[in-house]
């Protein structure tokens, strides 16, 4: 018995897939992520498997192909051995030997075609409908190692598709956008040592700005996904961890602020998520009173202090943003902030509640010489049209 038909058959196979296949798939291939205008979703596909490279280093050089290229090219050369019958080496003498360069083929084929098959769903999976995509990086971001290279390249390629969705009113993939990013979010904060302030990736500060970018463009059809990035809501956070917000935080949610300020229905967000932030994770802490040697003494100094320092600069944040509105001539906002209140009786947490606030806060601003720390306030808090050494005053103004 001989395998000269199948022989026949899988050489018909591999010219089909060299000469016809292989070509129109690489087109496609090449169109991935224009779609979504992405930079990163075609790496994505280029670390699937069989699309991923096998490399090798020659002379301190790295080299690499695709392993499904690297497969095809083996089927080919062993078409040599076709050509060229060569005796059995060692005068081995049975049918497995005789056949062994039609058995090599065979092989090879059987594992080009399965290979073909699974770098044939993977090109329609990424050429495919959108919400499968993101599923499928999604997927692969949980199982990657944290804090690596290839996950970091898979959250770019998912913030991509956030801005797709909201770009394109694409509503189908709002759901899973927001248990993705809330997943993201609520372990970036149980893993944070709470000691210290909290920085996130920069991935996500540039997801968060891009998405107010787009929302303050036009109202958006994805309500609750352009809620959570004008609100401050993921930046802030959706939990009671005692978290500091960092000065890096902070730079970021500014420029959010600048970015929509001109547009009342997303400053009106951010204003509503503050005061509930400020109510109930910036409560002020009691002082703890003891008698030490006969000196009544607050055993948790420190915390009371720290959370006062907390609640001033998140107040001054505030106050910044009530400066820029006015400059900005949003006279239709301001009373909104000045009137909001989620409590009965009304209780205006974000606001100044006696006269003696007032005279302090005027002061902090206005005199440099009465901060503990001197603060450019053109540079915490930039207006626009504000940014140079002539003008920028104005903004303490």
């Amino acid at each position: 018995m001989t395998p000269e038909n199948i022989i026949e058959i899988c050489v018909a196979i591999d010219i089909a897939i060299l000469s016809i296949s292989y070509p129109i798939i690489v087109d496609k291939i090449s169109s991935i992520g224009d779609k979504y205008s992405s930079e990163y979703i075609s790496v994505l596909f280029n670390n699937e498997f069989p699309q991923k490279s096998v490399k090798i280093n020659i002379n301190k050089k790295e080299y690499g192909t695709p392993f499904f290229k690297l497969t095809l090219f083996a089927t080919l050369v062993s078409f040599i051995f076709l050509i060229f019958k060569l005796e059995p080496l060692f005068g081995w003498d049975n049918w497995v030997i005789n056949n062994s360069a039609k058995l090599t083929v065979l092989f090879l084929t059987i594992f080009l075609i399965i290979l073909f098959f699974i770098w044939l769903g993977k090109v329609a999976l990424y050429n495919g409908k959108s919400k499968t995509l993101l599923t499928h990086i999604i997927s692969n971001y949980n199982m990657s190692k944290a804090d690596t290279e290839l996950q970091s390249y898979h959250l770019k390629a998912i913030n991509e598709l956030a801005f797709y969705a909201i770009e394109k009113q694409d509503e189908h993939l709002q759901k899973t956008l927001l248990e993705f990013y809330y997943t993201v979010f609520v372990n970036i904060r149980k893993k944070h040592d709470k000691s210290n302030p909290l920085v996130y990736p920069i991935d996500l500060y540039f997801l968060v700005s891009k998405l107010n970018e787009i929302a303050a463009k036009n109202e958006s059809k994805l309500r609750v996904i352009e809620n959570r990035a004008a609100s401050g809501c993921w930046l802030l956070g959706q939990d009671f961890i005692d978290i500091k917000i960092s000065d890096e935080t902070y730079s970021w949610l500014w420029r959010n602020i600048y970015t929509i300020c001109d547009s009342p229905r997303l400053i009106k967000m951010f204003w509503a998520h503050s005061t509930q932030y400020f109510k109930l994770r910036l409560k002020s802490v009691v002082p703890n009173y003891a008698n030490e040697q006969g000196k009544c003494v607050i055993i948790n100094e420190k915390q009371v202090e720290d959370r006062k320092s907390e609640r001033n600069r998140f107040l001054e944040f505030h106050y910044a943003l009530g400066g820029l509105l006015l400059y900005r001539k949003q006279y239709k906002t301001l009373p909104y902030l000045f009137e909001y209140s989620q409590y009965d009786p009304p209780e205006y947490v974000l606001l100044p509640k006696t006269p003696t606030d007032i005279f302090h806060w005027f002061e902090y601003f206005r005199n440099e010489l009465n901060r503990q720390t001197p603060i450019d306030f053109s540079f915490r808090y930039s207006f626009p049209e504000l940014d140079n050494l002539g003008n920028r005053r104005q903004v303490n103004y």
